[in-house]
C-alpha cells in the first residue's frame, strides 16, 4: 500500500515537469513570432527612415538655393546703394561749385533737390522692401518637394501597404515554379535607379500552379524562339498576388533595349490593353518594389516607366495599365 502511494506520488510529479515544458515549449514559439514580427516592423521602419534622409536631403538643397539668391540680390542692392551715393555725391559737390561761382543759383539747387529726393528715399527704402518680399515668401508647400523618395508605389493599394509582413515573402524562387537552367548570366551593377512595367501580353493566372505553368511557358517562348539565354524579365507577377523570380534582382536582363543592365523589369502576366490587372497583382507590383528597396538593390528615389517609354512600337504594358501608372508618385515620362 506504502509503495502504491510513492508511485502514485511519483506519476504526478512526472505530469507536473511535462506540464512544465510543454509550457516553456509554448512560451518560446510565442516568443519567437514576437522576434519575426517585430524584425519586419523594424524593416518598415528603416524604409520610413530611408525616405525621411532622402527628403532632409531636398529640404537642405532647396534652403542652400534660397540662401545663396538671397545672398546675389542682397549684393546687387548694395551695389545699387554704391553708386546713388556716389552719384548724389558728385551733385552734391557741383552744387558747392556753383554757389561758390554764381550765389544766384539757389533756385535750380531747389529744383535740382527736389528731383533727386524721391530717387534717394526709393533706393534708401530697397534693401527693406526687398527683405520684405523675401519674408513675405510663402512657406514651401509640400507639392514643391519631389516625391521621388515617397513609400508609396501603387496609388491604388497604398492603404494596407505597411502591414508589418516582410514584403520580400511574395517572391516565389525559380526551382520552385520549376525553371529551366540559365544558358548564361551576366551580373548587373545594383543598386539601380530605374524600374520597367511590363505586361506579357499572353494568358493570365491566378494560382501557383496556373502561374508556375505560364512562367515556363513564357521561358520556353524566350529561350526556343527568341534565342535568350534564359526569361527576359527580372521578375513577374500574377493575379494570385506573388512575384515570379526570372532574372532576379542583379542580373542583366532581356527586356528594354538600352536599359537592360541598369534596370529592374516587372512584367504582369496577361494582356492589359482593355483591362487592369487584378488588386493582388497591383499589391505584389508594391511589394517587390519595397523589397527592391529593403534589399538595397533599388534605389529609394528610383524612377517607374512603362516599356514604351523606352520603345515606343510596344503597347506594353498595356493602355488601361499604363494610363494608370501615370499616377503612381514615381512615374516618369520618355527616357529619352
Amino acid at each position: 500500500m506504502l509503495v502504491s502511494k510513492h508511485i502514485g506520488k511519483i506519476i504526478m510529479g512526472t505530469h507536473m515537469i511535462v506540464a512544465c515544458i510543454m509550457l516553456s515549449s509554448l512560451s518560446i514559439n510565442v516568443a519567437d513570432n514576437d522576434v519575426q514580427r517585430n524584425v519586419y516592423q523594424l524593416k518598415g521602419m528603416k524604409r520610413t527612415l530611408k525616405a525621411n534622409i532622402v527628403q532632409r536631403h531636398i529640404l537642405e538643397k532647396r534652403n542652400t538655393d534660397l540662401e545663396r539668391n538671397t545672398d546675389k540680390s542682397m549684393h546687387a542692392i548694395n551695389n545699387v546703394e554704391e553708386r546713388t551715393e556716389f552719384q548724389l555725391q558728385n551733385h552734391i559737390d557741383n552744387d558747392a561749385s556753383i554757389n561758390t561761382i554764381e550765389g544766384r543759383n539757389l533756385k535750380k539747387d531747389d529744383t535740382v533737390i527736389g528731383q533727386l529726393g524721391p530717387k534717394i528715399l526709393k533706393v534708401a527704402n530697397a534693401p527693406t522692401h526687398r527683405a520684405n518680399q523675401i519674408n513675405k515668401r510663402e512657406p514651401m508647400d509640400s507639392n514643391e518637394i519631389d516625391v521621388s523618395y515617397s513609400l508609396c508605389h501603387v496609388k491604388e493599394v497604398c492603404d494596407d501597404q505597411e502591414d508589418g509582413s516582410n514584403p520580400c515573402s511574395i517572391i516565389i524562387p525559380r526551382e520552385e515554379w520549376k525553371a529551366r537552367k540559365t544558358k548564361a548570366a551576366k551580373n548587373m551593377t545594383v543598386p539601380v535607379r530605374n524600374v520597367f512595367i511590363h505586361h506579357t501580353a499572353m494568358d493570365r493566372c491566378n494560382s501557383l500552379e496556373t502561374c508556375s505553368f505560364e512562367m515556363r511557358k513564357i521561358q520556353n517562348f524566350h529561350m526556343d524562339e527568341k534565342g535568350w539565354d534564359d526569361i527576359g524579365y527580372s521578375f513577374l507577377v500574377g493575379d494570385d498576388g506573388k512575384a515570379y523570380e526570372a532574372r532576379g534582382w542583379d542580373r542583366v536582363g532581356a527586356h528594354t533595349r538600352g536599359w537592360n543592365d541598369k534596370s529592374i523589369s516587372i512584367a504582369v502576366m496577361g494582356n492589359f490593353n482593355f483591362q487592369l490587372p487584378s488588386v493582388p497583382a497591383l499589391k505584389a507590383i508594391d511589394r517587390l518594389i519595397s523589397c527592391g528597396i529593403d534589399r538595397d538593390t533599388v534605389l529609394p528615389y528610383y524612377n517607374l516607366y512603362g516599356h514604351r517609354d523606352a520603345a515606343s512600337q510596344f503597347d506594353s504594358p498595356g493602355h488601361m495599365l499604363y494610363d494608370m501608372m501615370q499616377n503612381w508618385s514615381h512615374f516618369k515620362t520618355r527616357t529619352s
